[in-house]
């Protein structure tokens, strides 16, 4: 019994916290085709930038900072780049991460699958040969069992909710989504890092 309710505070806990952001009504923005990203980084840079980032990311895996300060995670934990964009002078990134754990990692653990996923967003500037990477906390999402439902959910909350935030006075926090090209002037940027 105990468990259940931990299980349904915990959802209820989730579900107000999205509320708080705005997201918890199903408000959704798609971006105009005017305004879509369609910036394209050549293969062998974005080749180089996956490694660069997968090292980067690694490091906060082992030292458990940033997106991996829970204890599920561990030195066998799968990490998935699945998406990196770019801004159009290719200095300012945003990238989708994956991760694949056992079940046996899972607080609860459902025992009818072998794995589960979480996936959360980054974004990040360039300098010189790394990247000044800070974990985008807004949305990122927990203990799915199907990679593709995990990316299409993280893709879904990027691209077309992520302009729907709102701040506490009702007004937009971003008013933009991440496929959007104005994306990489709005003021997630000073948020994060602090320009």
């Amino acid at each position: 019994m105990s468990r259940l309710l931990l299980s349904v505070i915990f959802v209820i806990l989730i579900f107000a916290e999205s509320c708080n952001f705005g997201t918890g009504l199903g408000e959704v923005r798609i971006t105009s085709k005017e305004f879509l990203n369609t910036t394209k980084a050549d293969q062998d840079i974005y080749n180089r930038d996956k490694d660069t980032i997968m090292h980067q990311i690694q490091q906060f895996l082992s030292t458990h900072s940033k997106s991996f300060y829970r204890k599920e995670y561990f030195d066998s934990t799968i990490l998935y780049i699945d998406t990196i964009l770019y801004s159009p002078d290719q200095n300012k990134i945003a990238i989708f991460l994956f991760t694949k754990n056992p079940i046996t990692r899972q607080l609860y653990p459902n025992t009818k699958h072998k794995y589960y996923y979480d996936a959360s967003c980054y974004i990040g500037k360039r300098q010189k040969d790394t990247f000044d990477l800070k974990w985008l906390k807004r949305f990122s999402l927990i203990n799915f069992y199907n990679h593709e439902e995990v990316t299409n959910g993280l893709r879904k909350m990027y691209f077309t909710e992520f302009a729907t935030l709102r701040n506490g006075d009702n007004t937009y926090t971003y008013n933009v989504n991440l496929d959007d090209k104005r994306f990489w002037n709005c003021y997630v940027w000073a948020q994060y890092f602090e320009e």
